[in-house]
């Protein structure tokens, strides 16, 4: 669920709560501390190790560390986050780090209807459609790719047209909104390591 708001020209906050008011996705710089960020929140760290199966010991072997995933309680996000006016509720919003605790990249979906999508297709106007004919065609037409580079930073948005006809094979079936958007910021400053190979093959519908 969410609704719109009005943006302002202000730098986010220090912290994520909801006293410190709200932090808007699209403006992050990737020079935040996530320990810092998240230190008066209710939120919880996900470590994410590489792995492999020891079909001798029967079991899964944890190597490294590869991320550190930062996120709230999908349930106590209502109020803390915004992305192009659009105020977030109800959805995981994930914050990566790499295994040296360094932020790297910004994750979160959501569902908007047809009206808050020609919204957002005009608040970023300034993106690049990247969909590959192949993707297109994959899709009948209802899978957009739209990318921004800003300096260091790259807004990539993932956008499925899910409104659903007769005669669609799921055409009944439950959908929150019209429009599905994943929506993925990248820090393009650390190109040569395995956290950046992994994190940025992204281009799949």
């Amino acid at each position: 669920m969410l609704v719109f708001s009005s943006c302002t020209g202000q730098n986010n906050p220090k912290y994520i709560g909801k006293n410190f008011g709200l932090f808007n996705l699209d403006k992050i710089t990737f020079d935040e501390n996530l320990d810092t960020l998240f230190s008066k929140s209710d939120f919880f760290v996900i470590v994410d190790k590489n792995s492999y199966f020891d079909s001798v010991k029967n079991k899964e072997i944890y190597t490294d560390t590869m991320a550190y995933i930062y996120r709230i309680p999908q349930a106590k996000v209502d109020g803390l986050y915004s992305f192009k006016g659009i105020k977030i509720k109800d959805k995981v919003v994930s914050f990566t780090a790499d295994k040296n605790k360094k932020f790297r990249k910004l994750d979160f979906s959501i569902y908007i209807s047809a009206s808050e999508y020609s919204k957002l297709l005009n608040d970023c106007k300034d993106f690049k459609d990247i969909t590959t004919e192949q993707i297109r065609k994959a899709n009948n037409n209802k899978y957009i790719i739209l990318q921004k580079t800003d300096n260091h930073k790259q807004t990539t948005l993932y956008c499925l047209d899910d409104r659903r006809k007769k005669g669609d094979f799921n055409y009944g079936t439950y959908t929150e909104g019209d429009f599905f958007i994943r929506i993925t910021i990248n820090d393009l400053r650390i190109k040569d390591d395995a956290f950046y190979k992994r994190e940025n093959n992204d281009l799949k519908p």
